[in-house]
């Protein structure tokens, strides 16, 4: 998966998932907030995610051919 949005609501102190998406759109998202790694560490910096969604897919595409 190279993209997903995880919308939670927090009830009784816990998390609960109440919506998971396979996209997300540009606006009203301030791609300024920082973003998640795969080991669950949060990065507080500006990041372009469609920059890594077309180099990752150029390095797919590489390892293929």
């Amino acid at each position: 998966m190279q993209t997903a949005a995880f919308d939670f609501l927090v009830d009784n102190n816990k998390p609960v998932l109440v919506e998971l998406s396979y996209c997300f759109g540009q606006d009203g998202i301030p791609l300024k907030m920082g973003y998640w790694d795969s080991d669950l560490t949060f990065h507080k910096e500006k990041f372009n995610p469609y920059g890594w969604m077309v180099q990752s897919l150029i390095e797919e595409s590489e390892y293929i051919y």
